[in-house]
């Protein structure tokens, strides 16, 4: 999940990922959040007749082909809970200054729909970004499922086999 202040850059970088084919997208501004169960995080959906829609400064509202957008993520009734399509929320990247990138992060989780989140901050608009956040949701996704091999010194906070109340493993 990107997140940052009008102008931060969201859509610049999501579409630089999504045109590299590292990322598909979910859904732009609103997104429907889905409470995790059973020690896991929450689920993403993307709110009905908004599928596969990103705003983007300078062009407006763009139509995304069906291969850059996660087809199925669609929000159902709330008591149906999220489709099987409806992506885990593994990271939340905030958007901030180049000056406010932190060199060695602590880990500092979001809390996003009653779960800890890893969350990391970096700055749209440098050419390493993309890779960036790759590498930190590589991560994230391990300790997620247990496989992750270090030992917390990446600023995601621990690994998901050690005990820790402010992290969901």
């Amino acid at each position: 999940m990107l997140r940052g202040p009008s102008g931060a850059g969201k859509s610049d970088l999501a579409l630089r990922m999504i045109a590299t084919g590292t990322a598909r997208l979910v859904a732009d501004d609103r997104v429907v959040l889905w409470p995790g169960k059973a020690g896991h995080g929450p689920r993403l959906a993307c709110p009905e007749g908004l599928a596969g829609l990103i705003e983007v400064r300078g062009l407006g509202i763009v139509t995304l082909e069906s291969d850059e957008w996660v087809t199925g993520a669609l929000a159902a009734d709330p008591g149906e809970g999220p489709s099987p399509h409806c992506p885990p929320l593994l990271l939340v990247v905030d958007l901030v200054a180049r000056s406010e990138v932190p060199r060695l992060p602590a880990p500092d989780p979001a809390h996003v729909a009653g779960a800890a989140v890893p969350r990391i901050r970096l700055h749209a608009f440098d050419l390493s970004t993309p890779t960036k956040i790759l590498r930190a949701v590589s991560i994230a996704r391990a300790r997620a499922e247990g496989t992750a091999a270090d030992a917390g010194r990446d600023g995601l906070g621990p690994p998901a086999r050690r005990s820790s109340k402010a992290w969901v493993s």
